[in-house]
């Protein structure tokens, strides 16, 4: 039986990416890539007021998930707050895949 403070892992339809939750921190963030955000931070920067609040939106492709990349290889995967402006910040010889949780593309307006 799962305990309360065990991560919750989930992974998306296309089996890319997973996103762990661990109840106990207040933390969340992709498996294996280094961008991770807490609760706390959910109401100042993507106008949320809850970890399951971010998990509904995420979810049902209301928030955009961005992918970094060089070459074939995934340096990051974070959920952006700001689709338009992630493309200026791109850095040289890396691409930025913009998408949703289904897999989706995320395409602007």
């Amino acid at each position: 039986m799962a305990r309360m403070s065990d991560p919750a892992r989930y992974t998306t339809p296309d089996g890319k990416f997973t996103l762990v939750v661990v109840p106990e921190h207040d933390l969340l963030g992709f498996e294996g890539y280094p961008w991770h955000t807490h609760g706390e931070f959910l109401p100042n920067v993507y106008r949320i007021a809850s970890v399951p609040e971010f998990l509904d939106a995420l979810f049902a492709d209301r928030l955009v998930m961005a992918v970094s990349r060089s070459g074939d290889s995934v340096h990051d995967v974070y959920v952006t707050d700001d689709p338009e402006g992630e493309k200026e910040w791109a850095k040289e010889g890396k691409t930025l895949e913009l998408r949703y949780w289904s897999g989706r593309p995320y395409h602007a307006g």
